[in-house]
């Protein structure tokens, strides 16, 4: 049986240290985040009840996909608009809060709270959506670098595949 309080609490500290990882590049910081995201991949391959695992699963793949771009922007030394990075620290800031109100909803099973999630995924992932067509809108004015473009799209994606997937884990 998947301990989902555990994963969600898991991806929460990961979240929290790639954020960090966004604007420090700490290179040591990076090694942890790569070491809890394999200790995550364990905790969710140990598990056995599937529907809920399958849903940790792919936040875990999102939360990957996440990381890599944050990494890919380190390593290339990519330096994004304001703009962009307003709108990353707003999705970061978002998704740590929300991983709390998710651990809380398992760890109560509210149906407020519930409701409250499932209101919250669709406005962050509503937002990222949006925050994507502005990119592209600052890339076709020549705010934005065509090197950024794909390195943030990836975030986006990441993002929002987060959000989607621990919604899912509070049904």
């Amino acid at each position: 049986m998947i301990d989902a309080r555990k994963i969600v609490e898991s991806i929460a500290e990961i979240v929290i240290n790639v954020s960090v990882f966004f604007h420090t590049n700490n290179a040591e910081l990076m090694s942890k985040i790569k070491r809890d995201s394999l200790l995550l991949e364990q905790k969710i391959e140990e598990s056995r009840e599937t529907e809920r695992a399958e849903f940790a699963e792919n936040a875990r793949q999102n939360l990957d996909r996440l990381v890599a771009a944050v990494e890919n922007k380190a390593s290339a030394r990519i330096v994004f608009s304001d703009t962009a990075v307003k709108e990353a620290d707003y999705l970061f800031a978002g998704l740590i809060d929300f991983n709390v109100h998710v651990h809380d909803y398992v760890v109560t099973e509210n149906k407020i709270l519930k409701q409250h999630i499932q209101s919250e995924a669709e406005q962050y992932t509503r937002f990222a959506r949006d925050s994507a067509t502005k990119h592209e809108e600052r890339l076709i004015q020549g705010v934005c670098q065509p090197t950024s473009s794909a390195i943030y799209l990836d975030m986006l994606n990441g993002i929002s595949g987060i959000f989607y997937n621990l919604s899912r884990l509070a049904e």
